[in-house]
């Protein structure tokens, strides 16, 4: 058996915290397999099962549909889709090719961020903000202050 060993770690990977919203699900979750009754509201996770038509179509994907890795942008169907939900929901048309599927509001703001700021940017957040925002802006080498309102600078990118 060989075993690998990680002779060096990228300095950059001192500054970078653990996620806070998962550390919180996880004693959550610790409580909760202790027979305590819990109601999750810590990562935006609903307190109720997946609805069941949901599930049958998740199904019905499987068992029937080809699987591979999507495009980076999204599903080109779901894309179209959700341009159709501003068109008809808000009258206002936004362009398929404008809309981006991400995983979470994490990685949405990730690229968000990452395309309009550059170091040397003020970034105003404020108390009670998504904790993503602080981190996002932490891995551009950001937030200082968590938990008030601040204006951040951002410093080189490391």
């Amino acid at each position: 058996m060989v075993t690998a060993s990680l002779q060096r770690i990228a300095s950059r990977m001192a500054h970078i915290e653990p996620f806070e919203v998962m550390e919180i699900q996880s004693l959550a979750r610790q409580v909760e397999a202790q027979g305590h009754d819990v109601i999750h509201l810590e990562i935006g996770e609903p307190d109720f099962r997946t609805p069941q038509p949901i599930v049958d179509a998740a199904k019905r994907a499987l068992d029937n549909e080809k699987m591979y890795y999507t495009s980076a942008l999204g599903l080109p169907a779901l894309r179209e889709a959700i341009s159709g939900f501003y068109r008809t929901r808000y009258g206002v048309e936004v362009p398929a090719s404008r809309i981006i599927v991400t995983a979470g509001s994490s990685a949405a703001l990730l690229l968000a961020f990452g395309v309009v700021l550059d170091a040397g940017d003020e970034v105003l957040t404020q108390v009670g903000r998504e904790v993503s925002v602080a981190l996002v802006t932490e891995d551009l080498r950001g937030a200082e202050d968590r938990g008030r309102v601040d204006v951040v600078t951002l410093r080189e990118f490391s």
